[in-house]
């Protein structure tokens, strides 16, 4: 490199030339990228002096081979090549390298901090000829002393500015494909790794390549080597569960311990998945530290220093590296590396280096770096990352990151390599975690009605974890045909089987047939829904809230407590009716008794929601296709494209009984005069109900591009350009400010007055074009699904709530109930709504049920005390992190044994366990 050059030959060429006529013969190395920056004179002048001139030479291993094949270049005469002896004389060539980048770096690292350099050039000349001088003499022993006499002269000069080591942490990065060969060739470096591995790649590397399995084994268990990782799989985290995340972690320390013995304490990730809900899992998973770092495309947040205490959105905080990592296999990143360690020490007067790599694949300068590290620390000490966390600076403070600053590039991978269904694996991934979360909540309503856990109690807490880990394994690899949806469909079946059982049970004596509607979510629901049995019941009698029949049979809209039942009687007959209430679905108008929603007679979309008595336009809603211009990117926020126009063909308007209004729009997508798809639509609205049920099917005629700027979307607009648009991430909220977005369950615009609530039904790729309009991509790339469903709110009060709704089904569960009056009843109730529960799972103790374990999330991101009701007196109550430690006791109220109070931050993530009295 061009910094390598000594400032004698480029800036003194006077003095060099005094020097080459002194000496003897030499010889000049000249890489390539230096021939701009060396004086012609000079160049001229070693040619005079018959010097040998190497140049031109792009590494390293080229370079030094010249010397190889021509020994007469070093004073050697041929047949010296076939002595044994010949060989020890080149066995320290690369510590000679070392030492030569290790002078450079150190220099480097004297400027970065503004000083002038101590170092004795002409001692350190001095000791480096003699040691090249036992070399020569084939004297290993006195020529690794003197070499440590050079570095110990550079450790000196470090260290008179800067007297503390840095830490260096090699971290090996696996794949499938790096198990073999390269990873047992790794296992033979003598300083300390860090092996990042999925439990998923432990299991193929056991099962495939044995022999690598046990080198790794043996070096885990003699210290030389750190596990680093922690999950099963890697999946797209940003637009999963929360619970997926924590169900991951258990799966892979499972794993871990299983072949290894032991846990990682480190956590880290090689693909994008990294988020602010984060922090808080890790820390109640008893992670020691995480590496804060991206190993892919996508964007990243960058720490201000090397050590931080990442803070997540929920105040919880773990000690992270923050630093940019190095690619030890980038010879290019390493000119610079003494530079790096001056600004690092500059800044926080510490200095730590995460070098990363695959297998047995590094640059010679990283290796330059391993051999200094044996000499001295001049560069600091090769550490495994549990030693380092294990003393890191804690510097007391947290950094926190919003959700916006992770930009994951799942969307535009998925295009790119054209993997199939990219956006509907989210919906379906979405529909099969709630009906798992659904049983499992169900279990617990069987166990607390029986009081007594049987062993199918056990066996379906078995096949739920083992059906939530085969939903969440699709997200990374589709299968060509899944049972997982009838696997599921019967577990659902048979644990409502045995809640119907019971039910009948209690209401054993009672010839009153009807329908138990149960809510397996921790807070209230209304739901719609129908029977067959036609009923003509109109008064508001709670549960229900309105219910009308009509010739196919009866539609119900029902209130369900938290945890509940509602018990409907269907045999009931009212001859009261809705006489003088109007229908709610009139020529290109819905309305009930929240807003009114027209349709574009032109269009098919929606044209506008209004409340009533109010002249403003909420929303608007058009399906449409982007259709990029050109390929190349354009300056400016977005590519310059142009948008398909929907045009009717057809609008039909029915009423479905006096509560449920339907207008179905067919038509064509029309790129100026040709048409790139056809489309059907159906808005619903229903009394009772503040929102609109859009379903809609979409069919392109001209194939999309591989392109993410070339989609199928939903588009929602709006009036107001000042408006703030809120999404989610995880379970919690943030603000929009990007054109991208990721948002799986609702983004909210909020207005002056009002609040329009798109519940996307588990979409999860929306794009905002101008400050008053989202697309929400429906087709993309390879996507095959062209149905889709997605909800428009009006001043929901709590969109998470409303988003689970959505996606979960109705449990109808036919059989008698318990009297003539329609009733409601519930197991647990939570008096804040903005907590919702997460994960439910029975306690067992001799064979009966001993309390319960609830997983709690807050989602609005306000904080306050929670008070929990439940349907037997507690005795002990506990708050524990998710590894079941202990955290704090539960306060259970004297007046009512049976409620327990619990305090609660701003989009907290918490577990608690109850114990009943027995």
């Amino acid at each position: 490199s061009a910094h390598a050059i000594p400032d004698s030959i480029r800036d003194d060429t006077s003095e060099n030339r005094d020097e080459i006529e002194e000496g003897a013969s030499a010889i000049v190395a000249i890489p390539s990228v230096s021939d701009h920056s060396l004086d012609a004179d000079l160049v001229g002048l070693l040619h005079a002096k018959k010097c040998h001139l190497v140049s031109a030479q792009m590494d390293r291993d080229g370079f030094w081979r010249r010397f190889l094949d021509e020994p007469d270049l070093l004073n050697c005469e041929s047949k010296a090549a076939s002595d044994p002896s010949f060989d020890i004389r080149f066995e320290l060539v690369d510590d000679f390298f070392a030492l030569g980048y290790a002078f450079l770096q150190v220099q480097l690292m004297t400027r970065q901090l503004r000083y002038s350099s101590n170092l004795d050039l002409v001692g350190f000349q001095r000791m480096v000829v003699e040691a090249a001088d036992h070399s020569a003499r084939c004297q290993r022993d006195e020529t690794r002393a003197s070499l440590q006499r050079c570095f110990d002269m550079l450790l000196e000069e470090k260290n008179s500015y800067y007297p503390v080591d840095p830490d260096l942490m090699d971290v090996v990065l696996t794949a499938p494909s790096t198990l073999g060969q390269s990873l047992r060739e790794q296992l033979s470096e003598e300083h300390p790794l860090n092996i990042h591995l999925t439990g998923q790649l432990i299991e193929q590397l056991a099962r495939d390549n044995p022999e690598a399995m046990s080198a790794l084994k043996t070096s885990v268990a003699s210290g030389k080597v750190c596990l680093t990782g922690g999950l099963q799989e890697e999946l797209p985290s940003n637009l999963t569960a929360s619970e997926t995340l924590v169900n991951q972690i258990n799966r892979g320390r499972k794993t871990f311990e299983h072949h290894f013995g032991i846990a990682p304490t480190v956590f880290m990730r090689r693909r994008f998945g990294l988020h602010p809900s984060t922090p808080g899992i890790l820390d109640q998973m008893e992670f020691s530290g995480v590496i804060h770092a991206n190993f892919e495309d996508g964007k990243f947040p960058k720490a201000s220093s090397c050590n931080v205490r990442w803070t997540g959105e929920d105040d919880q905080s773990i000690l992270a590296i923050g630093d940019v990592p190095m690619d030890a296999a980038d010879s290019g990143s390493f000119l610079g590396f003494g530079v790096r360690l001056g600004e690092a020490i500059d800044s926080a007067h510490v200095a730590s280096v995460l070098l990363v790599h695959w297998p047995n694949r590094s640059c010679q300068s990283f290796q330059d770096i391993i051999r200094v590290s044996n000499y001295g620390p001049i560069f600091g000490h090769f550490k495994s990352l549990d030693d380092y966390f294990d003393n890191i600076y804690d510097p007391g403070y947290g950094e926190t990151y919003t959700s916006d600053e992770y930009r994951p590039p799942f969307f535009q991978r998925s295009i790119a390599e054209q993997q199939a269904q990219p956006i509907s694996r989210f919906t379906t991934y979405w529909n099969r975690h709630y009906r798992i979360q659904a049983c499992r909540a169900l279990l617990v309503q069987v166990c607390a009605r029986t009081k007594i856990a049987s062993e199918d109690v056990k066996r379906y807490q078995n096949d739920l974890g083992e059906l939530q880990s085969q939903v969440e394994s699709e997200l990374n690899k589709l299968p060509e045909h899944s049972d997982l949806d009838s696997e599921l469909q019967k577990l659902e079946s048979e644990i409502q089987d045995r809640l119907a059982a019971i039910g009948s049970e209690l209401s054993r004596d009672s010839k009153t047939q009807g329908q138990l509607v149960v809510n397996p979510h921790s807070f209230q629901q209304r739901v719609s829904f129908q029977t067959d049995d036609q009923n003509k019941q109109a008064k508001h009698q709670p549960p229900v809230v309105y219910a009308d029949s009509y010739d196919r049979g009866t539609v119900w809209v029902v209130d369900i407590a938290g945890s509940g039942i509602s018990e409907i009687n269907v045999s009931k007959k009212d001859a009261s009716a809705f006489q003088r209430d109007p229908q709610p679905a009139k020529k290109f108008e819905l309305q009930n008794e929240f807003f009114q929603l027209d349709i574009d007679q032109k269009t098919g979309g929606i044209r506008g929601i209004q409340l009533h008595g109010q002249r403003t336009n909420l929303c608007g809603q058009q399906l449409s296709m982007r259709i990029p211009e050109t390929d190349r990117p354009q300056e400016g926020r977005l590519n310059k494209a142009r948008y398909a126009e929907m045009v009717s063909d057809s609008i039909e308007t029915f009423n479905e009984s006096r509560l449920v209004g339907k207008i179905t729009s067919r038509g064509r997508l029309m790129d100026g005069s040709s048409e790139v798809g056809s489309f059907q639509q159906q808005v619903s609205l229903t009394r009772g109900l503040k929102y609109a049920e859009v379903h809609v099917k979409v069919e392109p005629s001209v194939p999309l591009q591989s392109s993410q700027n070339n989609y199928v979307c939903s588009r929602l607009a709006w009036k107001d350009e000042s408006t703030r648009v809120i999404a989610n991430q995880n379970e919690s909220r943030y603000d929009v400010t990007s054109d991208w977005f990721h948002a799986t369950h609702f983004f909210e615009i909020l207005q002056a007055e009002n609040k329009v609530t798109f519940l996307t039904g588990g979409l999860p790729y929306h794009r905002r074009v101008s400050r008053r309009m989202i697309d929400t991509i429906l087709v993309c790339g390879c996507e095959s699904t062209k149905e889709f469903s997605f909800r428009i709110g009006i001043d929901l009060p709590y969109s998470y709530a409303a988003a689970v709704d959505m996606m979960s089904p109705v449990i109808q569960i036919p059989g008698p109930v318990s009297g003539s009056a329609d009733a409601t009843s519930w197991l647990f109730h939570l008096n804040c709504k903005n907590v919702i529960a997460t994960y439910w799972e029975p306690l067992q103790q001799d064979g009966r049920w001993a309390g319960v374990t609830i997983r709690l999330r807050e989602t609005e991101g306000r904080g306050g005390k929670l008070r929990i009701s439940c349907p037997h007196p507690i005795a002990i109550g506990q708050k524990c992190n998710f590894v079941g430690s202990f955290i704090c006791s539960l306060e259970v109220r004297d007046e009512d044994p049976s409620q327990i109070e619990i305090d609660f931050g701003r989009f907290e993530f918490f577990e608690i366990t109850l114990n009943w009295k027995t």
